[in-house]
Formats: structure tokens, sequence, C-alpha cells
């Protein structure tokens, strides 16, 4: 004899789970990011490793997001949105860990790939199941702030998120800001996201 266990849940309550489960999946994706930039000198002491060692750790995950972002799309058509997103959160999650696990740089940054290979789908995936439009848009412009706007009101977007790298002084008279002059000439809301710098720290 075999027993069937059903549970009622509402669309709304449905929706809304769902919602909460892939936000939570994508506010980890990025808060790794920072965690890894303000973590870096302290990684570099544990590792051993040279600055230009460590700085990979970083490189390596912006570049494998990146390169995977393209094929979500494709990935998501073939595999199905729903299995996508749970192996990718698998493979984030066990990825984090052999990160913490790592013994040395090479592993850290091997680690770090694969971590980045299976957070790009976070974002789209999350954006895509809460009923956000999430396209990838490489544009080509003499002045980037003027291709960001341009983009952004093409795509009717609400609001503009960019980083800063808190230029001053000198570097950023000289480098000048690509974010100031979004904020100065966009007429849509901009939210800007500074991550915090990490202390200075010498390995020994």
């Amino acid at each position: 004899m075999s027993v069937g266990v059903t549970t009622s849940m509402s669309p709304t309550a449905r929706r809304l789970l769902l919602t909460v489960l892939a936000m939570t999946a994508t506010i980890m994706q990025a808060l790794d990011t920072t965690i890894a930039n303000v973590a870096l000198p302290y990684m570099q002491g544990s590792l051993s490793a040279s600055l230009d060692q460590i700085n990979w750790v970083l490189t390596s995950y912006i570049v494998a997001a990146a390169i995977m972002t393209a094929p979500i799309g494709w990935l998501s058509d073939r595999f199905g949105r729903k299995k996508l997103f749970i192996i990718c959160v698998a493979g984030f999650t066990v990825a984090s860990l052999l990160c913490a696990l790592a013994q040395n740089i090479e592993e850290m940054v091997l680690f770090r790939l694969l971590q980045g290979m299976a957070g790009a789908a976070l974002v789209k995936e999350a954006a895509l199941a809460a009923g956000v439009s999430c396209d990838t848009l490489h544009v080509e412009h003499d002045h980037p702030y003027l291709a960001i706007i341009e983009t952004a009101s093409q795509k009717l977007c609400d609001l503009i998120v960019m980083a800063s790298h808190g230029r001053r002084g000198i570097s950023a008279i000289v480098l000048g800001s690509e974010t100031v002059k979004v904020l100065t000439h966009s007429t849509i809301p901009v939210l800007v996201f500074r991550a915090p710098h990490p202390p200075f720290f010498i390995g020994s």
C-alpha cells in the first residue's frame, strides 16, 4: 500500500517562495565576490602567494563568469531552466567548499574558476525565475558612459547599477570615472556599489 502526501500552496505563495530561493542564491553569488576581495590580503599570506599570483583569485572568477554568461540561454533551452539552476547552485556550493579547503594558490585559482562557471548562471536564472528579463550585451562606443546610458534607455531600464573604484586625488583626475559621468548625464536612476578596500597586509 502506498500513501501519497500532497501539500497545497497558493500560486502567490509558490511564486514568493521561488523568488526568495532564487534571490538567496543570487545574493550568495554577489557576496562571494566581495568576500574574496576583502579576504585577498589574508589569502596571500596563508597561501604564500605573490601579489600577482593572488590577483588571479579574483581574475579567474571574473573571466570564468564572463565566458559562461554567453551560453546560459542555450543551456537553459537545452536542459531546462529548473534543472540548470539546481545544477549551478549545487556546483557553486561544492566549488565554494573546495575553495575553503584549498592548500595552495593553484588549487584556489582552479576552484575559483569552477565557482565562476557555476555562479554565472545564478544571476541570469534568478532574474528569469523572478520574471525579469536578463540579456548580455556587447556594445562598442568611443565614450563608455554614453554607451551605458543609451543601452539602458533603449532597453527601458528602470535602474542602472554600477561599481565604483573609489579613486581620489591625482588618480581620479588622471584616470577619471565612468561612474561619475553616468551619474552626471543619466536621467535614469543610478545605484553605485563600492566594495570595501581590504586592509594593507604583507604575508610572511
